[in-house]
């Protein structure tokens, strides 16, 4: 018996045997099947061996697509071959296991990661931020929604479809990529002029200086699953930096001290996507609906410190580079306040791991 794995993009369908058992091993046959004009083509590989019983219309670029598709989900096919398919092993699986679909949207130009057990639903225009940032949310949406758990397992399955031209050139391929590229870069100059004109301030204001001969420097894209406040202090012998500005790629600096931040709820991952789809040169509408929001929490936690938005810097807010400023509203405490010895009132910068 044949039990339905996944579908791919060409409408190829994979499909698994259940647990065979010769008495000497146990083996699990794959079957690849993808509808033509006249029929099928098929195409069948027997595990552990990875041997081709069948080969049937398919190219041999795409047999060793789908054998590395069989070497990497070996474990995943024996569980489901052993359980009776994974419709059954679902009903019987962990419930700390969650299977993360990605799939590519052309015409957005984004990933997009959806789980509908967690729930989850976001985009990035990075596969490997868009994991990081899957990663980062899954803990606070499953607190969320009432599901405890000490540890969990997320199996990611990635899809991307490509339609190629064979008549163009490498060179006709690359100039076309740059048109695209071009083409956001440009939007973006358009979107700094606009904040220019509102604000009358430039994104200028971002230092992208390189790093000095002896300057200590953190830099805190691939730092996991932390969110951060920097005091900035010019006086400061380290220097934060975080990739920031979608295409861009600004690597804007502060001088100062790195203080972690606990954010409960789903607060912070709606704040973090309103940066936009992968790209987030600038903060949509719903930014400034969040920002109470995310305020109170920092004001909690920091207790003896309010915070807001540094209105003289709004130009230069982007993904994971938010401008705050910080002022002492209690007396200074031993028992209770996070910081001490800091001044009463200090500018600062709200950042969170972000590698695109």
């Amino acid at each position: 018996m044949m039990y339905p794995y996944i579908t791919l993009a060409d409408e190829t369908l994979i499909t698994h045997s259940h647990l065979l058992d010769d008495g000497e091993k146990k083996s699990v046959e794959v079957h690849f099947e993808r509808p033509k004009h006249q029929g099928f083509d098929m195409a069948r590989c027997s595990l552990p061996s990875y041997e081709w019983i069948i080969r049937d219309g398919f190219t041999d670029e795409e047999i060793e697509r789908f054998e590395r598709i069989c070497r990497d989900g070996a474990h995943i096919f024996y569980k489901y071959a052993a359980c009776g398919g994974a419709s059954i092993a679902a009903m019987k699986k962990d419930e700390s296991e969650y299977s993360i679909n990605i799939r590519w949207n052309p015409e957005a130009r984004v990933w997009g990661a959806i789980n509908d057990d967690i729930p989850i639903a976001l985009e990035s225009g990075s596969l490997d931020a868009l994991i990081e940032r899957v990663r980062f949310a899954v803990p606070e949406l499953l607190e969320l929604n009432g599901k405890k758990h000490e540890q969990i397992s997320l199996h990611f399955f990635a899809q991307r479809y490509e339609e190629i031209q064979i008549g163009k050139t490498f060179l006709e391929e690359i100039e076309g990529l740059h048109g695209i590229v071009r083409s956001d870069i440009d939007e973006k100059a358009e979107l700094a002029e606009a904040r220019d004109e509102k604000y009358g301030n430039r994104m200028s204001g971002h230092d992208n200086a390189t790093q000095g001969e002896n300057e200590m420097q953190i830099n805190l894209w691939s730092a996991e699953n932390t969110v951060s406040i920097i005091i900035k202090d010019e006086t400061s012998p380290v220097t934060y930096s975080n990739q920031t500005n979608g295409l861009a790629c600004d690597h804007p600096k502060a001088k100062g001290y790195l203080v972690p931040v606990e954010f409960r709820g789903r607060i912070l991952v709606k704040f973090i996507s309103t940066f936009g789809a992968g790209y987030g040169w600038e903060p949509n509408e719903s930014f400034y609906d969040d920002v109470p929001q995310i305020m109170k929490q920092l004001n909690d936690y920091f207790c003896d410190y309010v915070f807001e938005l540094d209105e003289s810097k709004m130009s230069e807010n982007t993904e994971s580079w938010v401008h705050l400023i910080g002022r002492r509203n209690k007396p200074e405490s031993n028992h209770r306040g996070i910081l001490q010895g800091f001044p009463d009132t200090f500018n600062a910068i709200l950042t969170w791991p972000n590698s695109d």
